[in-house]
């Protein structure tokens, strides 16, 4: 150990950590330097730093000039044992550790490991540590641990024995403890364009992922799908070869070039035929002398039986399930036959549906007109938007939004191309089908890049609701959020937000096999009881503050299905039974007795019948929305 070095060239006292070092003292020194100098000193010698003395400004500097006796302030086993006793336990959360004893040298299961945690979400190996039978770590040392880092970077960087290096110098640490060496390997997650990392030389046969058991290999629909995700150019905006213009729906079109004018009125597009404008958002692209449609094009505009001849797993799905069991009260999908199944038109149905399980207290905006969109709405908009431009159409199981009476759930196939923390922190975005996402932006659907999850944030804020929850699923890929649209009374947060039922939340599990959802609904008002008690709900809001006050209870049965009906909108009997606190046969003669006096009314037939209030002139008169 050196007292001194003084052979850089600057001109003042530098301090730096290196790794394991252990902590350096200066003790004496002859130096014209003020007292911050000393608690400079005694501040990075606290924290285990090195202290490295370079040679003042101005001429030369011989030894004689700087006379210091240097004595280890801090023992370097003490630093790192401090470092086990903080990193092991923050790290076992979320299954991203990994122990091994490593007494033979690197271990053959180390490279596979290394493969699941590049591509998952990291993780940390720990060589010189066991395991107990409770699972408690504890460290039994390496025997030579420097030649033992030298193998490990001599393998990594064989690319014969591992496909790519995703780490820096930084990442591995030689951890001096005092019950012996530990290797300490941070592993981050790999770009998406290294994916996958595999050992040794085939990628179907040495490509791991971590789930709760540990590494396990990947399949060959993983790899593949991990493979399309390293591509950097956008897959959705490939050309479908042997199709033309006719495999687009023309009212799909039609419509869609509606909402463009409707927002874009001036722009230069607005005037072109329909075959120019659809080249211009790359719907269509040339391929030679023949117009075909992309991917991006066919997925947004085409018929769902041209668009599952290529991608055979598209599916669209939306679910309403108002009652305590997983049996659907309503139902359409991409392949019913009745619409066009593609995703412009998927989007517009299913966001007209969600609307009303948002509640939309009464507020005024600065021309004295009612505001009715409030930052839920755009949440939910920004959520259903999101499922369909990031999901992959070449995996199984389609994307499913299903609507609960307590919340939203939607799930796409297709893992995140992101971390989660980058997703749910925000700023930035990676999108897996940027060409979907720009026709949809140019109709003004979607935030702006990275933000989206910032929406939905501000949305549950605005609502009084929980954080919406994002969760991962493997085999295969899967991405599911759920959203909490509104408040409940007896849930666990209390009543924000606006109005809400008195009734308690669904214990239905969620599954990423089967998706999962909420519904929303627009209002009504039948008689002038009713309209007694919404005027008094609307002076009780206007005179609340930000929390919009105390939900509203009615009592009687009456009270309870019309003002479910006012804030909710036709709701299905299994609905209004939750409301009541009855089973569905005393609910059903309830309904049957309010039909009968004119104040409510049936719509739909079978499963998919709904009840709605009926105004005296057989009109429908929103109140809320």
């Amino acid at each position: 150990m050196a007292d001194r070095d003084c052979s850089l060239p600057h001109h003042w006292l530098s301090f730096f950590k290196p790794g394991n070092q252990a902590g350096l003292f200066v003790r004496h020194h002859r130096l014209s330097v003020n007292s911050k100098f000393h608690k400079a000193v005694a501040k990075r010698v606290k924290s285990g730093g090195k202290i490295v003395l370079r040679r003042q400004s101005g001429g030369k500097m011989s030894v004689n000039c700087l006379v210091c006796k240097v004595m280890m302030a801090m023992d370097g086993n003490e630093h790192d044992d401090a470092w086990w006793s903080r990193e092991v336990p923050r790290m076992r959360e979320g299954n991203r550790l990994e122990a091994k004893r490593a007494k033979g040298g690197l271990p053959h299961s180390l490279w596979e490991t290394y493969s699941s945690f590049a591509n998952t979400e990291g993780g940390l190996i720990l060589l010189g540590v066991s395991e107990h039978e409770d699972h408690s770590l504890y460290i039994t040392g390496v025997d030579d641990a420097r030649k033992m880092v030298q193998d490990f970077w001599n393998t990594v960087h064989d690319s014969s024995k591992v496909s790519a290096v995703v780490l820096s110098d930084n990442d591995v640490v030689i951890r001096h403890t005092s019950q012996g060496d530990v290797i300490s390997i941070d592993i981050p997650r790999a770009a998406r364009e290294h994916l996958p990392v595999y050992v040794g030389s085939n990628p179907m046969k040495g490509s791991y992922r971590r789930n709760g058991d540990g590494d396990y290999l990947c399949d060959e629909e993983t790899v593949h799908a991990m493979l399309r995700d390293s591509d950097l150019l956008p897959l959705d905006r490939a050309i479908v070869e042997d199709m033309g213009v006719d495999a687009l729906n023309a009212d799909s079109v039609a419509s869609y070039r509606r909402q463009f004018k409707s927002r874009r009125s001036d722009h230069p597009w607005v005037g072109l035929s329909d075959e120019d404008f659809l080249l211009r958002i790359e719907a269509l692209r040339l391929d030679g002398s023949q117009v075909r449609p992309t991917r991006a094009g066919l997925l947004m505009f085409g018929e769902a039986w041209r668009i599952t001849s290529e991608f055979p797993y598209y599916f669209l799905d939306y679910r309403e399930i108002m009652g305590d069991r997983d049996r659907w009260d309503d139902r359409f999908t991409s392949e019913d036959g009745t619409w066009s199944g593609n995703l412009y038109d998927f989007w517009g149905r299913v966001v007209n549906r969600l609307r009303s399980a948002v509640a939309h207290p009464f507020r005024l905006g600065a021309d004295l007109h009612r505001i009715d969109d409030n930052p839920m709405d755009k949440a939910v908009r920004e959520a259903v938007t999101n499922a369909l431009v990031h999901a992959d159409y070449f995996v199984r199981r389609g994307t499913v939004i299903i609507q609960y009476y307590d919340r939203i759930v939607l799930s796409n196939p297709g893992g995140l191309r992101l971390s989660i923390d980058e997703v749910v922190q925000g700023g930035i975005s990676d999108t897996r089908n940027p060409t979907l996402m720009k026709m949809f932006n140019l109709i003004g659907i979607g935030e702006k890049a990275g933000s989206g999850f910032d929406v939905m944030r501000e949305g549950s804020l605005f609502a009084g609701t929980a954080d919406p929850k994002l969760e991962v699923f493997d085999n295969p890929d899967r991405v599911q959020l759920t959203l909490y649209p509104r408040k409940f009374v007896g849930s666990a947060e209390g009543c924000m937000g606006g109005y809400s039922v008195d009734t308690a939340p669904s214990d239905t599990a969620l599954s990423p096999e089967n998706g999962s959802g909420a519904a929303h609904r627009g209002g009504t008002y039948e008689n002038g009881r009713l309209e007694d008690m919404v005027a008094a709900s609307d002076e009780a809001l206007m005179s609340c503050n930000a929390d919009f006050g105390d939900v509203i209870r009615p009592q009687s049965q009456l009270e309870k299905i019309t003002y479910a009906l006012t804030v909710g909108g036709p709701q299905p009997t299994s609905y209004l039974a939750t409301v009541l606190g009855l089973g569905l046969t005393r609910t059903r003669e309830i309904l049957a007795s309010m039909v009968d006096d004119g104040v409510i009314e049936p719509i739909g037939v079978g499963r998919g019948r709904k009840y709605r209030l009926t105004g005296r002139d057989g009109s429908r008169k929103v109140l809320i929305r």
